[in-house]
């Protein structure tokens, strides 16, 4: 009763570990969209659609408004929207920086029509130390389709990148488990901190399932060794390098070592020695 009470724990720990790496949907991007940023940069949108000029000048940084024809340059990246009107306005990414006392926000939307045109839009909103906003910059790319469509989670069409990667967010995982219920079977100090350290992986490379886009990381930590983000401009699959589990097993192996040479120094006394 006492194992299975200690593998349950074991799982239910593992379990949440595995929900706090992979999140989806538009709530994980709030805490970089605020609202009132979130608000600001839908009512661009709005305003730039509209072609309503004098709206446009009103939320557009000093920087941006001593280019020439910059309101005129807004109201033409409009067109990449496609035909129709807008009937949809979807947060799918959000990004923040912050430096000299200001926030930039870096905001993108996915744009539908009523004529089934699919549209990506960017927004820099920039809040000054006087927490007013204004806009830095926009870009607007039409889409083939909805990013729902462009990166669902299929193999057909993808490239070794992604199976490596694929292979490896599955591998690091199973290892790490591997290594937990091995720690968990040995007599170990401090057993409950060498399992939390074969959770922590470090370093790896993170791909945008859809276009195959690769960056590494060395100064990263992921729980279980994989992670993703299903939701926005693309799914995002993480896989990283089990360092704490192979840690935690080389731990392992040292005590067991100990344990062996102790038990064995006893029977070496005991044993009858050779008649001369």
């Amino acid at each position: 009763m006492h194992r299975f009470s200690t593998v349950l724990r074991v799982l239910t720990l593992c379990a949440c570990c595995l929900l706090a790496a992979c999140s989806g949907g538009e709530g994980q991007f709030r805490k970089f969209a605020t609202p009132r940023a979130d608000g600001f940069a839908r009512t661009y949108i709005q305003r730039a659609l509209a072609h309503d000029s004098a709206g446009i000048a009103a939320v557009l940084s000093p920087t941006l408004m001593q280019q020439p024809f910059v309101v005129d340059s807004v109201i033409s990246t409009m067109r990449y929207v496609g035909p129709g009107q807008v009937n949809r306005v979807r947060l799918v990414a959000a990004n923040s920086t912050y430096g000299d006392g200001k926030v930039g926000r870096l905001i993108g939307y996915e744009l539908r029509t009523d004529r089934g045109s699919y549209s990506l839009v960017h927004v820099w909103v920039l809040e000054d130390p006087s927490h007013r906003l204004t806009i830095e910059g926009a870009r607007v790319n039409s889409l083939p389709a909805s990013l729902d469509e462009l990166n669902r989670f299929t193999l057909s069409g993808k490239g070794a990148a992604q199976g490596i990667v694929l292979l490896m967010a599955i591998a690091s995982p199973l290892f790490c488990l591997y290594a937990i219920v091995q720690v968990l079977r040995t007599p170990m100090r401090r057993r409950w901190a060498w399992v939390l350290l074969a959770m922590l992986a470090a370093g790896g490379v993170t791909i945008q399932w859809g276009t195959g886009e690769m960056m590494w990381s060395l100064i990263h930590v992921q729980l279980l060794g994989a992670g993703y983000v299903g939701a926005g401009a693309g799914m995002a699959l993480t896989a990283s390098f089990p360092v704490g589990a192979v840690m935690a097993l080389q731990k392992r192996r040292r005590v067991l070592d100990a344990l062996a040479r102790g038990s064995a120094q006893p029977r070496e006394a005991e044993a009858p020695q050779d008649p001369e």
